[in-house]
């Protein structure tokens, strides 16, 4: 099963719950994600959203400021893994809070291989992503 998700069709034309438009942002985000599209992805953003990266020289990786900023930080992500792909993805929301669990594979330019498992987490104010925390497992020794 691909995603945990809720039915979306509405029938009587009341607006969606916030979980469920939560949930299908995501699903559209994921899909702009393994479309290589930045500019989809960040559709969803608040103008002043933040980025904590996966790598980077401090405990929450390296930190992206802006919505500028962040497509730059995941059109990179594409120059540097140009096959990246994010399959097996499990959705979900609670509160305020998004969840994407993936398995990301795909080839850097460098010729390192890609195949691990991600969890990014998404803050959400209303309808736009505020704040997204990635976090990769990691196959180097500690």
């Amino acid at each position: 099963m691909p995603f945990i998700t809720t039915d979306h069709s509405r029938e009587d034309n009341t607006k969606m719950p916030e979980a469920d438009l939560r949930i299908e942002i995501l699903e559209r985000i994921l899909d702009a994600l393994n479309k290589h599209n930045p500019r989809a992805v960040i559709r969803h953003f608040s103008a002043d959203c933040i980025l904590d990266s996966n790598r980077g020289p401090y405990p929450y990786g390296q930190r992206f400021n802006g919505i500028g900023a962040v497509e730059g930080a995941v059109r990179s992500l594409f120059d540097r893994v140009p096959d990246m792909k994010f399959n097996d993805a499990t959705i979900f929301t609670t509160g305020d809070l998004g969840f994407i669990m993936a398995h990301a594979t795909g080839t850097a330019m460098t010729g390192e291989r890609v195949d691990t498992r991600t969890c990014d987490v998404y803050e959400f104010s209303g309808d736009k992503v505020i704040k997204v925390d990635s976090y990769w497992k990691s196959t180097g020794q500690y």
